[in-house]
């Protein structure tokens, strides 16, 4: 960047250092480097397109405010990056790292532990990926992880929701929730508000576990076969629209069109039964979203 600004007879100064934080940003957010090209002549190309038009699909593990900080940082005009003293009072960084995570409630001021802090960063992608399931999704999200031991593997979630559950309850408080999310990602803030909510307006543990949990650690094929021997109620080796009926009858009354609908998203051949190649080719596609 340096370079560039000397041929492009910009002034130099400080300003190329916050430049250089946005790279160093991107790429601790991102596991590469912004503007990559074979050569240096490609590079400054790249540049000079300025980063705003450029992809962010590399910052998705980011909130808006952080793809919007980095994205300001990386302008290739020197004159319309932030000054350092600026950088400090952008949203993303403006709030300090104790006040980050802490509410003060009606009942008690609330303090996230700094191991929990760092797991609910960690899961948030996971959060907001769940959010956009259909129903069938989180029921199979479900059944897979209360048929699976992720006692283990899941601790530090499991620790988590403790923690977020003030009032010892054994469910979390959504609207404390999404006020406390909203300090840390506006994005997990809505997303909370999407998840399975019960009439009290509380998330129960299985619901918390299913949005948080990796779905590619879970859906492994020997996880998928038992999900389906599970619906697979007459062990045919096929499922039919009666063992999906049967299946969801538990969790709420449908209409006979949401059974059809299932049916044909699922079935492939078209022949009325669910193969498990058909299962597994569904769970790829409607859950793991190429992701």
């Amino acid at each position: 960047m340096f370079e560039q600004e000397l041929k492009t007879n910009q002034l130099i100064s400080n300003k190329i250092d916050i430049f250089s934080l946005g790279v160093v940003l991107y790429y601790i957010s991102s596991g590469v480097l912004p503007f990559e090209a074979e050569t240096k002549e490609e590079q400054i190309e790249k540049i000079k397109q300025n980063y705003s038009e450029l992809e962010t699909q590399q910052l998705e593990i980011l909130s808006k405010e952080g793809r919007d900080f980095i994205t300001k940082l990386l302008d290739n005009s020197a004159d319309d990056r932030p000054t350092a003293k600026s950088c400090l009072q952008d949203p993303w960084l403006k709030i300090d790292n104790e006040k980050d995570y802490i509410f003060e409630g009606k009942d008690q001021d609330f303090k996230l532990s700094d191991k929990s802090f760092e797991t609910l960063v960690q899961v948030l992608p996971n959060l907001k990926h769940y959010a956009e399931f259909d129903q069938l999704c989180r029921i199979l999200t479900i059944l897979n992880l209360s048929t699976t031991d992720n006692d283990s593997k899941y601790n530090d979630v499991k620790n988590l929701f403790i923690e977020l559950d003030i009032k010892k309850e054994g469910k979390l408080n959504v609207n404390f929730i999404k006020k406390l999310f909203t300090k840390i990602d506006s994005d997990a803030a809505n997303a909370v508000m999407k998840l399975n909510i019960t009439n009290k307006n509380y998330i129960e543990y299985s619901e918390w576990l299913s949005a948080c949990c990796n779905k590619k650690e879970i859906f492994i094929d020997k996880n998928l076969r038992r999900v389906f021997d599970i619906i697979d109620i007459d062990k045919s080796g096929n499922i039919s629209q009666q063992e999906i009926k049967d299946f969801l009858k538990g969790d709420k009354n449908y209409d006979e069109k949401v059974f059809t609908e299932i049916m044909k998203r699922i079935d492939e051949t078209g022949d009325n039964e669910i193969e498990f190649d058909e299962f597994k080719n569904f769970i790829q596609s409607s859950i793991f979203l190429d992701n």
